[in-house]
């Protein structure tokens, strides 16, 4: 059970990884003194960074993947939802 534990988190992306950690310092910031604003504020933020992927690749051209754009967007609002939740419970 732990090595399945283990197997399945090594094979998360290391961009998917500093989405999440990016967002929990996003999180922290916004969640703490914004409350649940923050959480639409980290949700700006991921999509403004996704836009500026989406222009940055337009230039170079390459092809955008929509697809992993909205996971990043996704990896990165999670943390500041649970910052949320934890502020409710405490």
């Amino acid at each position: 059970m732990i090595n399945k534990i283990i197997y399945t988190l090594g094979q998360i992306a290391n961009d998917k990884l500093l989405h999440f950690f990016y967002g929990t310092i996003l999180g922290f910031i916004f969640v703490i003194p914004f409350s649940w604003i923050g959480i639409l504020l980290t949700l700006k933020v991921a999509i403004i960074k996704e836009c500026i992927d989406f222009i940055r690749y337009d230039i170079d051209g390459k092809h955008y993947k929509v697809k992993e754009g909205l996971w990043d967007i996704l990896f990165t609002t999670i943390p500041s939802v649970l910052f949320y939740i934890i502020t409710l419970i405490y």
